[in-house]
This record gives C-alpha cells, structure tokens and sequence, in this order.
C-alpha cells in the first residue's frame, strides 16, 4: 500500500510541475515499476515464506545487501569501499535468524507437508 501511496504522490507531483526535460516514457516505466516490484515482491515473499519456511525465506531476504553490493559493482560499475564491502557481508548473516535459533514446529492446525 505504502508503494501506491508513492507512486500516486510522485505522479501527482510530476503532473502539476513537471520538469523542462521530462521523458514521458520514463515516467510510464518508472509507475509500472513501482507497481509491478511491489506486487511480485510480495507475492513472492509470501510465497517463498510458504515453500521454505520462514528461517530460510529470511536469511535469502537479509543477504539482500551483500547481492545488491556485488550487482552494482558488476554491472553498473560502482566503487565499493573496504568497509562498505564489511558491512554488506556481515549485515546478511548478522540479520539472519538462522543464527542462533532454532527450528519452530509448524502450528497442529496445519497439515505436515509432503
């Protein structure tokens, strides 16, 4: 909701004043974007939170920084500093809640899966 909340703000933003230099192709894809990542996003965390488990569905998500750091070195040719790359590898596992824990049974109500 937050998501459409943003888009709709920005959008009316961008209506009222847009810039000299505006790219309306631009504008339509980053809506779409915003729309589309939020949807697929939380389809698919609920849906990897169902097939995976939480602990597991939660360290993937948490190793988002580490991934994000590596992509944008790859691909866009980001400058990376010692301790930026620190704190990117240490962050995924320190949020990690396989760290520590313990397996918790899946409630009696539910039927084990196959």
């Amino acid at each position: 909701m937050a998501s459409m909340v943003q888009v709709a703000v920005l959008s009316t933003l961008v209506a009222l004043g847009p810039p000299a230099a505006m790219n309306l192709t631009g504008v339509a894809f980053f809506v779409a974007s915003g729309l589309m990542a939020s949807t697929i996003g939380r389809l698919l965390n609920y849906t990897s939170i169902d097939r995976l488990g939480v602990s597991v569905s939660a360290t993937v998500i948490g190793s988002s920084p580490l991934f994000s750091t590596i992509f944008a070195a790859l691909f866009i040719g980001e400058r990376v500093a010692p301790a930026t790359r620190a704190r990117a590898s240490s962050s995924s596992w320190a949020e990690s809640p396989l760290q520590g824990s313990r397996e918790v049974e899946a409630p009696a109500s539910r039927p084990p899966r196959c």
